[in-house]
């Protein structure tokens, strides 16, 4: 029998060198390309067959004797598009990123190191494997819409699959442990961005300008009536405006606006929902102002 929290822990020095290497060489949303090669390579050294999706990732596949179920395990591999600190709270860190362009800051580099770690030991024990575990690391997750092509791929051959695990780290736990609760834990994302296109002008004649700005405060306004009014209480959902970008003089009305951000959920229906009224508030304000 498999003694799987021993095989874990001969796995901790493999697991760090993975996520230091990944930590240091880390690369943006749809540009993972030497990670992608890393991983390839890693998965060539355990003997372990895989696709290389184009734009969207790797998919490896480790198949048992017996007959069985199919389970899908998930890492996305992509860094943030931003400059890493040197230090954190503590002093200066084990390892930074060399890329002033990208850094692991939302523990994707972890996510492959524990995926690589977990085929390790899957694939030496797969004589005991009842059924078939496929890896995917997944390009692009945050924000690049990669996961479209793995999906297209996985239905265009037809590959069927029971349950999917994605492991993830939280600053919440020490080391070593690992956290399993019911229910929603992380929410589900809707990203928007909007261009609004007024007729620009002097600030000294706004009545013969249209200004976007005063269309953004209006549909800014709308927003805040959605959570309240169409939103069940008991149903989370938040959004936040985190971009806008307008006019360059403070005397000259701008032709354009351009604002964008998310909104999160754990129901669906309520994600749903804010994206139809976002719709309609903009289209509304559209019309009217």
């Amino acid at each position: 029998m498999l003694d799987i929290l021993k095989e874990s822990k001969g796995m901790l020095d493999y697991a760090i060198k993975v996520r230091r290497h990944l930590h240091v060489n880390a690369e943006p949303t749809s540009y993972e390309l030497e990670t992608i090669k890393y991983i390839m390579s890693e998965l060539d050294t355990m003997g372990i067959p895989y696709e290389n999706i184009p734009d969207g990732g790797v998919l490896g596949y480790i198949q048992g004797p017996h007959e069985g179920k199919t389970v899908l395990l998930r890492a996305d591999c992509d860094a943030l598009g931003m400059k890493e600190s040197p230090n954190n709270a503590k002093g200066p860190k084990v390892c930074v990123s060399k890329n002033d362009n990208a850094a692991h800051m939302c523990g994707h580099d972890s996510h492959v190191a524990m995926l690589l770690s977990a085929a390790k030991i899957l694939n030496d024990n797969k004589d005991q494997l009842q059924g078939r575990v496929i890896l995917l690391f997944e390009r692009g997750e945050e924000g690049g819409g990669c996961i479209y092509y793995v999906m297209k791929h996985i239905k265009e051959k037809g590959i069927k699959i029971d349950s999917c695990w994605g492991n993830h780290i939280s600053v919440k736990f020490p080391a070593g442990t690992v956290s399993i609760q019911g229910g929603p834990i992380n929410s589900g994302a809707s990203s928007f961005e909007v261009e609004i296109i007024g007729k620009g002008g002097h600030g000294s004649r706004p009545d013969m300008s249209n200004n976007p700005v005063d269309c953004f405060v209006a549909i800014m306004n709308g927003i805040k009536d959605v959570r309240m009014k169409y939103i069940h209480p008991s149903s989370p959902l938040t959004y936040s405006v985190c971009v806008v970008q307008s006019g360059t003089k403070r005397n000259v009305i701008p032709e354009t606006l351009t604002f964008a951000g998310t909104c999160r959920y754990y129901d669906t229906e309520s994600g749903r929902v804010f994206r139809q009224k976002l719709r309609d508030v903009i289209e509304h304000k559209r019309r009217t102002l």
